[in-house]
Parts: C-alpha cells; sequence; structure tokens
C-alpha cells in the first residue's frame, strides 16, 4: 500500500514523493528527481536542493516522516471535517459529500451523525468566520506534526481542540522550541506581531513553518491568520 505525489515544473515532473507500507519496515518516505528526458526518477538517499530549472528541496527520508507521523495516521489526506461539505447536483438536489461516500461504496458504513457536526472552512470562504477560516487552515496545514502524541506534539492545533485548555498548549504560551522567535507566544491574543504561529507563516526564512514543502507565504492565509490574532481579546 502507497501514496504518491508529484512536483510540477510547468508541463515538467520535478519530483516524486512516495509513501511505502513496508512489512518489514513500516511506513518508509522516499523522494525521486526526474532526469531532463522525463523518463525516469533516480531515488535519492538525502535531502537535496536545486535551484535550475527551478528553485525546489528534495527532503531526507527522515524530514518525510518528521510530518506523516503515526498520531495523524501517516497519510495526510483529507479527513472527515475536510470532507463535511454540502454537493450540488445539476437537476438542483444535494447530497452531503460523506453520505455520497458511503453510497458509493468508498465508506464501509454511512457516516454517523457526530462526524457531520462540524467542517472546514476555505481560507478565501467570506461567509466563514476569521476564527473558523483560521482554525481551518491550521487543522488542515498544520496539525498533523502539530498535536497529542505526535513527536511535535507540544501543542495541539487540531480545529476542535480548545484553546482556553492548558491541554492545548497554544494561547498565551511562550514558544519554547529551538528555532522559534524569541520572546513570542504561539498565539498572543491580539498581537499578531508577536505570536510565532503568524511569524512562521508569514516567514519564508529559517523558522518557516511548514520546515518543507515551501518557499513562498500564502498571502490570504497571512491576512487572516493576521486578522484573527490581532482580534482576539483573551484566550477563551
Amino acid at each position: 500500500m502507497g501514496n504518491q505525489e508529484h512536483f510540477y515544473n510547468g508541463s515538467r515532473i520535478v519530483e516524486t514523493r512516495l509513501l511505502m507500507n513496508h512489512a518489514n519496515d513500516g511506513w518508509v518516505g522516499t523522494a525521486y528527481e526526474w532526469n531532463e528526458a522525463q523518463t525516469e526518477g533516480e531515488l535519492l538517499t538525502d535531502a537535496k536542493q536545486i535551484t535550475t530549472p527551478v528553485n525546489h528541496y528534495f527532503p531526507s527520508r527522515q524530514e518525510c516522516m518528521e510530518c506523516h507521523t503515526d498520531a495523524a495516521k501517516v497519510l495526510l489526506g483529507p479527513d472527515t471535517l475536510q470532507l463535511n461539505y454540502t454537493l450540488y447536483y445539476t437537476d438542483g438536489s444535494e447530497e452531503n459529500y460523506l453520505d455520497a461516500l458511503a453510497r458509493l461504496s468508498y465508506l464501509s458504513a454511512p457516516p454517523l451523525a457526530e462526524y457531520k457536526a462540524d467542517r472546514l472552512y476555505a481560507i478565501n470562504d467570506d461567509a466563514a468566520s476569521l476564527k473558523q477560516r483560521a482554525r481551518s487552515y491550521l487543522h488542515s496545514n498544520c496539525s498533523g506534526c502539530h498535536r497529542t502524541g505526535a513527536p511535535q506534539g507540544g501543542f495541539d492545533l487540531r480545529y476542535n481542540s480548545s484553546f482556553s485548555t492548558a491541554a492545548s498548549n497554544v494561547c498565551g504560551i511562550s514558544a519554547t522550541e529551538p528555532t522559534s522567535p524569541t520572546g513570542g507566544l504561539h498565539i498572543d491574543p491580539g498581537s499578531a506581531a508577536n505570536s510565532t504561529i503568524q511569524q512562521r507563516l508569514s516567514s519564508t526564512g529559517s523558522i518557516k513553518m511548514p520546515p518543507v514543502g515551501r518557499d513562498q507565504a500564502d498571502p490570504d492565509a497571512v491576512q487572516v491568520m493576521s486578522g484573527w490574532i490581532n482580534s482576539l481579546n483573551g484566550c477563551n
């Protein structure tokens, strides 16, 4: 069993990343660098940076598994919260996407009502609140590593974790990771500038998060996260 993703420069494949579940070794992440002729990919054993024809970073096997954690079920694909939305058909009918997956036998049983009690929201969904969009972004992009039970699980960024509780270890808590900007809190209510989550999201340097897989900041996410943190007047 495995999972793969491709990275392109225009129509040219630059890299293929592959997760394979081996009988003896469990889950292993690998990166392949495609040749100029686009006929095959070379298996890399270590991390690698290239600048031509595009600036691109190939992660090491260890770096792959730093994000694809057992706590996040290894495959960082869509979860129930992300798949809980309404499909609108051309005949005017509607259907919940989770129900559609069950009807088409992609799920072993219809989803329980509790799984349809909440959902995530797109970063550009103007009908959703800043909190809904910011928390959804953190869940989708950060909580694979930052959750209870994960190696980087010192704080919990899942959508339904309560920032008002000590267990989440997020709001009003000093960031103590070795690469954290000094003096900041994970989330400092009312001050995005002093919140390391905002600083990491905005950075393209050594403190950026995630550390692998991007070299640009997402302007929509930066704006929404900043607006939400600046709107907070406490950790409730």
